[in-house]
This record gives structure tokens, C-alpha cells and sequence, in this order.
């Protein structure tokens, strides 16, 4: 019978973990995602200081939970994130600012994408 109980512990254990990093995806996500759409709006309109502020919390934000993505998702999104920060290096040095803001937003897309695809639903709680 005790191991019944310690089996059932072990369970709701790996259960309350997954369900705990899938929330702390949500907040991870929703933050790099609307620091890239802000730094494309800022982009847009001129203000390179900001943008260059906004990005480099992007990409600090993501070079600390890289290996965490890359062990716990798909590799074909993490290298996407990976060039998608290439693209906006070359565009924020050149000053695209179009290019830029559309990079910004495809990368705060493709975050949105990977967070959907790893989000709290009732299968994968299963």
C-alpha cells in the first residue's frame, strides 16, 4: 500500500513540475513578445535608442532560457530564433527600419507560435 502512495506522489510531483514550467513559458513568452513588438514600433518611428534597448532585453531575455528551449522544444524554432536575432543585428547596424520592425515582429510571432504550441491544454497535461 505504501507504494501505491509514493507512486501516486511521484505522479502529482511531475505533474505539478510540467505544469509549472508551462506557465513560467506563458510569462517568458508574453514578455520577450511584447518587448520585440515594442521594439519594432520604436524602430518604426525613429527611435533607435529605444529599439536598441528593447532588443538587447529581448535577446538577454532569450541567450538565459536558450538552453532551456532548445532542450524542452523543437530545434527547427530555436535556430529560427537564432537567425531571426542575425537579421535584426544586421538591420539595426544598417538602420532598416522597416526590415528591422518586420523582423521584430516575425520573431515576437514565431515566440507566440512556440509558446501556443507548448501552452497549458488538456492534452498535454496527458
Amino acid at each position: 500500500m505504501n507504494r501505491l502512495w509514493i507512486g501516486i506522489g511521484v505522479l502529482v510531483l511531475l505533474l505539478a513540475v510540467g505544469v509549472g514550467l508551462l506557465l513560467v513559458s506563458l510569462n517568458f513568452h508574453e514578455d520577450f513578445s511584447h518587448n520585440l513588438k515594442a521594439a519594432g514600433r520604436s524602430a518604426m518611428a525613429g527611435n533607435w535608442a529605444d529599439a536598441e534597448k528593447k532588443l538587447a532585453h529581448s535577446k538577454e531575455k532569450w541567450q538565459l532560457y536558450q538552453q532551456f528551449w532548445a532542450a524542452s522544444t523543437d530545434h527547427e524554432p530555436v535556430e529560427q530564433v537564432q537567425q531571426l536575432f542575425s537579421q535584426l543585428e544586421l538591420f539595426q547596424i544598417r538602420r532598416m527600419d522597416v526590415e528591422f520592425a518586420s523582423a521584430c515582429y516575425a520573431l515576437a510571432e514565431l515566440s507566440e507560435v512556440i509558446n501556443e504550441a507548448h501552452s497549458l491544454r488538456w492534452w498535454s497535461v496527458l
